[in-house]
């Protein structure tokens, strides 16, 4: 296994986690959300399906993105974690 899938075995300082957001029909990225622990393997291995039945806000880049969705009009989004990294571990 890749050791960047696993956050203890990541050679850098591990700064965080966030979950990035494409609409599930088209693949357009939508934005990413902060999370605070993975529930799921990280990267493509572990892509999932949402149903977003409410009004989200994301970031993309230093812009915020209100994603609008409701019971009636539902939006299906892929999500993928990423992990933030910082420096390498042991260097100052």
């Amino acid at each position: 296994m890749n050791p960047f899938f696993n956050p203890e075995d990541c050679p850098f300082e591990v700064l965080g986690f966030r979950e990035d957001l494409m609409d599930a029909v088209t693949g357009v990225m939508l934005g990413t959300r902060e999370i605070t622990e993975p529930d799921r393997p990280l990267g493509s291995n572990g892509v999932k399906e949402y149903t977003i039945t409410e009004t989200i806000v994301l970031k993309k880049g230093h812009k915020e993105f209100t994603l609008k969705a409701s019971p009636q009009r539902p939006r299906r989004v892929l999500g993928m974690i990423q992990i933030l990294c910082g420096k390498t571990k042991g260097k100052k």
